[in-house]
């Protein structure tokens, strides 16, 4: 990456961490969706608690989902042009399919 736009990004100082009320897109779906709450630390302890995989359900093999990606209860938004999940019901994500919306940064 170039130097000069390296040192733009850090100058943005953008924060990157997800937590409960942020605002994410689920890479898979292209939806927007709104974070719950921290279930797991990583994808092992989720598969301990929960004996489901989350690395390997339905993932895109070019998502940089790993191991140690925490898991977030989220809600997906409904928007007027897709509707296509239920805003009431949770699903639990990885970090690594997720990329937060810098919503309160654009307030800032």
């Amino acid at each position: 990456m170039n130097e000069k736009i390296r040192q733009l990004m850090d100058e943005l100082e953008v924060d990157r961490s997800i937590t409960s009320g942020s605002i994410v897109i689920d890479l898979v779906k292209r939806q927007p969706m709104l974070v719950r709450q921290k279930v797991a630390d990583d994808l092992i302890e989720y598969y301990e608690k929960e004996d489901f995989n989350l690395l390997t359900y339905k993932m895109h093999p070019y998502l940089p989902v790993t191991p140690v990606d925490e898991v977030f209860e989220c809600v997906y938004i409904p928007t007027k042009a897709n509707r296509v999940h239920n805003s009431k019901k949770t699903y639990d994500f990885p970090r690594g399919r997720l990329v937060k919306v810098p919503v309160r940064d654009a307030w800032e």
